[in-house]
């Protein structure tokens, strides 16, 4: 079983504890999203603390105010980071 989107920074259990109760439900990977600076870290440090984990960078449509040239380099370097595996809630699927 594959969770392909959650947002580990939205439960009150460390990451940790998440992981190895979606481990024991039978989840074999998890991605998880970044939605802003402090949920992208969140999520690349749940990636490379767990080999279940995967994480998924970007801004959410309703937090794209103020989105800048820093902001998207912000998205840019977490890209690059080899725990990231896809760029995502970029506004696509949302009208």
């Amino acid at each position: 079983m594959i969770d392909s989107h959650c947002h580990l920074d939205a439960c009150e259990p460390p990451d940790g504890e998440l992981v190895d109760r979606a481990r024991d439900s039978g989840v074999t990977r998890i991605a998880t999203v970044g939605t802003d600076g402090p949920s992208i870290e969140r999520a690349l440090g749940a990636a490379d603390a767990h080999e279940e984990v995967v994480a998924i960078v970007g801004r959410h449509p309703h937090e794209t105010a103020g989105f800048d040239a820093a902001a998207l380099e912000e998205i840019e370097r977490a890209a690059a980071d080899p725990c990231a595996r896809a760029i995502g809630e970029t506004g696509l699927d949302y009208y």
